[in-house]
């Protein structure tokens, strides 16, 4: 096993595992100049994405910049209209 800690390792505070995978939750800038893990913001991780913030833009930015990120499939299921937003991770059929 190589010494590289995955991403629910290295952002545990933010993470609980669920039985079909993780739930992550995330504080969300958008319209930033890049997409980046910022780091932790209380129990959030936080997050900024390029996209603005209109008609679930940053949404879908977050769940394609998460699911490269952490080599899982990301999406958003609470917090649609919140900078705070609950994210479920759970593996890609093609790492099965």
């Amino acid at each position: 096993m190589s010494g590289r800690r995955t991403f629910v390792e290295c952002w545990s505070e933010a993470v609980s595992s669920r039985e079909e995978g993780y739930r992550l939750w995330v504080k969300v800038s958008p319209g930033a100049s890049q997409n980046q893990v910022v780091g932790m913001h209380d129990r959030y991780l936080k997050v900024r994405v390029t996209a603005p913030p209109e008609r679930g833009k940053a949404n879908r930015m977050v769940e394609k910049f998460l699911s490269a990120e952490a080599g899982m499939t990301a999406r958003v299921i609470s917090g649609h209209s919140s900078r705070l937003k609950k994210v479920k991770l759970s593996p890609r059929r093609d790492n099965l």
